[in-house]
């Protein structure tokens, strides 16, 4: 068993799932891979077959769509109950380089393990910068500790994505499993804020991926197509829970963003602007009594 195991979250999506697969097989670094299913409907365990006879690829099928958050919750779950010493988490439309996740385990040598998490550098193409996967820069990076690990490639932040980022297991069972309840959206911002109130944590700049994304553009209630606006309730709701959770500034900052996206979306020119504003306000008042669990692991 190696020291790290790669998670990715899949769902429906096999064609990018193999690309996936295979940039993770062509590592400099071995690490093993952890496939979770959410259940897809496009055949993937079918596409997937070779690769678990030949053990190269350990499959798990949760049997329903439990949404990003749950994937990733079942996955992080299992890899350190099976006592791996780092995870590493992606979606199925990222692709390391060959290096990427060497870079990330160099960086974690580096810092002698005094870390929550390391992010990779996430890009769009060869040269643009992945809008949806900008993290968080920490404003203490300018310190003298912080300026050691500049010079180094290593920029301190406060939160990541779940787009290439090492873990520390031990880290995970001190500060607890990524919240399954919040089903998509916003799950990587808490659970990444949530281990930086206890640990540095940086992005490596060396360590790089690709998104394979259509867009290069951020979700946006604003802009997105009718087919996407639902899914924004989760994210509203759930980054009224981050809210709750930092305190009482925060949840004031949030509502005052609320009323100013609902004048933009009633001001604008779009369409469905009705039903944009009823997903915003549904997801709000939600989150007012919303407040899953955090799991701990022994």
């Amino acid at each position: 068993m190696n020291k790290i195991c790669a998670i990715v979250v899949t769902y429906n999506r096999i064609n990018l799932l193999k690309e996936c697969i295979t940039s993770i097989l062509s590592q400099s670094l071995p690490v093993d891979i952890m496939i979770i299913d959410n259940a897809s409907t496009d055949g993937t365990k079918a596409e997937l077959k070779d690769w678990i006879l030949r053990k190269e690829i350990i499959y798990y099928n949760t049997k329903k769509n439990l949404g990003g958050a749950g994937g990733f919750y079942y996955g992080v779950k299992k890899a350190v109950l099976l006592s791996y010493e780092y995870v590493w988490l992606m979606d199925d439309d990222t692709l390391p380089v060959n290096d990427t996740v060497e870079q990330l385990y160099k960086a974690a040598c580096e810092l002698d393990n005094h870390f929550g998490f390391l992010a990779s550098t996430v890009f769009f193409n060869e040269n643009e910068l992945c809008q949806m996967n900008r993290p968080g820069i920490s404003r203490q990076w300018y310190s003298m500790k912080k300026y050691y690990c500049l010079k180094k490639g290593l920029i301190n932040l406060e939160y990541a994505s779940f787009v290439s980022l090492l873990i520390r297991a031990d880290v995970i069972k001190n500060v607890g499993l990524p919240l399954k309840d919040f089903f998509i959206w916003n799950d990587d911002y808490e659970f990444t804020t949530r281990i930086s109130k206890v640990y540095d944590n940086y992005l490596v700049c060396n360590s790089i991926v690709i998104h394979n994304m259509k867009e290069n553009k951020m979700a946006n209630i604003l802009v997105d197509s009718p087919d996407r606006i639902e899914r924004h309730f989760y994210g509203y709701r759930n980054a009224f829970y981050v809210a709750k959770r930092d305190g009482k500034k925060y949840v004031v900052k949030y509502i005052l963003l609320i009323l100013e996206l609902l004048h933009k979306i009633i001001f604008s020119s779009i369409d469905l602007k009705w039903k944009r504003c009823h997903i915003v306000i549904k997801g709000v008042f939600a989150g007012i009594i919303f407040n899953p669990q955090i799991e701990y692991l022994d």
